[in-house]
């Protein structure tokens, strides 16, 4: 067991967060509070202890006990584990700070992007013909939130757009596997465009990648896709994270 698996066995993500914010009760093993990254009035930051993550519904940004330690603190995945590390009794073994740092970047990437297409499915008109396309799949509402399934908009680069401003480099878009370079002109367009996202998980639970399943072509004029526009199924390219976590 390496040292951030053990850290997750003694730590609760709950009895982390509490120590930066006041929080309360939303149902059974939930709590929720105010978000602490961007300003609110209604709490839209729920914790589950049974899944051991967090999420604000809000601002779209989520993760587990590193990634918001790592957020509230200021600090890279390293700093993170040190600090959560002291905190369970766990000592801390020494390793390249720069590829952790690589693979960190990678897996938050994921993470916006699972929070940003589950979004995208869920709360957008754009979204409705996919919503209606799940229904008659069977696919309830309950499941598409159980495994966090999302929608990438049919926009040459809606997702980088908002990567972009969230901090996320084109470098780093294409390193994670969402993004692809212009073939003319400079900047990215996004790799997956009007597809129904399945996030791929590894055996912790952590987003490493997708894969997009090709929907019906929409009915508007001016659509970035068409008939043959990929395989039915298009997976994320092999990253930092899949090459460690398959």
């Amino acid at each position: 067991m390496d040292a951030k698996d053990e850290i997750k066995q003694r730590l609760d993500v709950v009895e982390v967060i509490q120590d930066y914010i006041s929080l309360k009760p939303a149902g059974t093993h939930a709590f929720k509070a105010v978000c602490p990254f961007h300003q609110e009035k209604t709490p839209s930051f729920h914790i589950s202890r049974a899944k051991q993550i967090w999420r604000c519904f809000g601002c779209g940004v989520g993760g587990d006990m590193f990634s918001f330690v790592m957020q509230m603190e200021g600090v890279d995945f390293p700093e993170a584990l040190r600090i959560l590390g002291k905190k369970a009794g766990v000592e801390i073994p020494r390793f390249d700070s720069r590829e952790a740092n690589e693979k960190q970047e990678v897996s938050r990437l994921q993470a916006f992007a699972t929070a940003y297409f589950h979004k995208v499915l869920e709360d957008t008109v754009s979204a409705e013909s996919v919503r209606v396309y799940c229904t008659k799949r069977g696919i309830t509402k309950e499941l598409r939130e159980k495994f966090q399934l999302g929608y990438a908009p049919d926009d040459w680069d809606a997702f980088s757009r908002i990567a972009k401003q969230k901090g996320f480099s084109d470098q780093e878009l294409i390193f994670g596997g969402l993004a692809l370079k212009r073939k003319s002109g400079s900047g990215v367009i996004d790799r997956f465009r009007h597809r129904l996202m399945i996030p791929l998980c590894d055996v912790h639970g952590n987003v490493i990648g997708f894969t997009g399943r090709q929907l019906p072509i929409p009915s508007r004029l001016h659509s970035s896709t068409s008939q043959d526009d990929g395989p039915k199924y298009m997976n994320s390219p092999e990253t930092l994270l899949t090459s460690i976590s398959i």
